[in-house]
C-alpha cells in the first residue's frame, strides 16, 4: 500500500507522460487485484470458474485503459504537429510578406520620408511581426525573425522602423546573437540577465527595460 501511494504521490508533483500515468494506473490495479483474486482462486476449486471470468474481465478493462492511453497520446501528438506545421506557415507567410514591403515600399526608408506608403507598410509591418511573436512558441524560429528584423535595419535603435514593444520574446533562442545597436526596449518575455547570457553582442542596444547596454 505503501508503494501505491508513493506511486499517487509521483502523479500529482509535476507534469507526467500521459502514458506513464496509465502504465502506473495499470500496474496499481494489477497489484491490488491479483493477490486476492488468486487467494479466492486457490481456497475452493468451485471458484475456479468465477477467477476466471474476473481475470478475463481484467483483462478487458485493462485493454481499454491501454487503447484510451494510446489514442489520446496519439490525438496530442497530432495537434501538436499541426499546430507546429500552421506556425511553420505563418512564419514562412510572414517572411513573404516583409520581403515585398521592403522591396516594393521601401520599408527600411520609413522614418527618412514624409510619405503615406511608407507609413502604411510601417503601421503593417509592425502589426504582423507583433501578431507573428505573440503566436510563435518554437525558439529557434524566433531567433529567425528577431535577427532577420535587425539584419534588415529594422529595429536599428538610431532609425527604428518597427518597434518591439510589447513584442513577446520569451523562449526565443538568442545564443550567439548579434544585436549591437537594436532597440529591444518595451519587449516583454524576456531580461536583461538573459539576453546578456545569450547574445553574443548587445553594444549600444536598448534593453527591454528601456536602458542602454554597454
Amino acid at each position: 500500500m505503501r508503494k501505491i501511494l508513493n506511486l499517487l504521490n509521483w502523479l500529482r508533483t509535476g507534469r507526467r507522460p500521459l502514458w506513464a500515468a496509465g502504465v502506473i494506473v495499470v500496474l496499481i490495479i494489477l497489484s491490488v487485484s491479483l493477490k486476492p483474486i488468486a487467494s479466492y482462486a486457490t481456497a475452493q476449486p468451485q471458484n475456479a470458474t468465477l477467477v476466471t471470468a474476473l481475470v478475463a474481465l481484467l483483462g478487458i478493462l485493462i485493454t481499454q485503459i491501454v487503447n484510451t492511453i494510446l489514442a489520446r497520446t496519439g490525438q496530442k501528438y497530432q495537434q501538436e504537429l499541426e499546430t507546429s506545421r500552421a506556425q511553420a506557415a505563418r512564419f514562412q507567410a510572414y517572411l513573404e510578406r516583409m520581403e515585398k514591403l521592403l522591396i516594393d515600399h521601401q520599408l527600411r526608408n520609413a522614418n527618412k520620408t514624409a510619405n503615406d506608403d511608407y507609413d502604411d507598410a510601417r503601421v503593417v509591418a509592425h502589426a504582423q511581426t507583433l501578431a507573428v511573436l505573440e503566436g510563435e512558441s518554437d525558439p529557434t524560429r524566433k531567433r529567425i525573425l528577431l535577427i532577420f528584423l535587425y539584419d534588415s535595419g529594422l529595429i536599428d535603435r538610431d532609425n527604428l522602423v518597427i518597434s518591439l514593444s510589447t513584442a513577446n520574446l520569451s523562449g526565443a533562442d538568442l545564443s550567439g546573437a548579434n544585436l549591437s545597436g537594436a532597440h529591444l526596449g518595451g519587449a516583454k518575455g524576456v531580461t536583461t540577465e538573459e539576453l546578456e547570457r545569450q547574445a553574443k553582442s548587445l553594444n549600444g542596444a536598448t534593453m527591454p527595460d528601456g536602458s542602454m547596454h554597454d
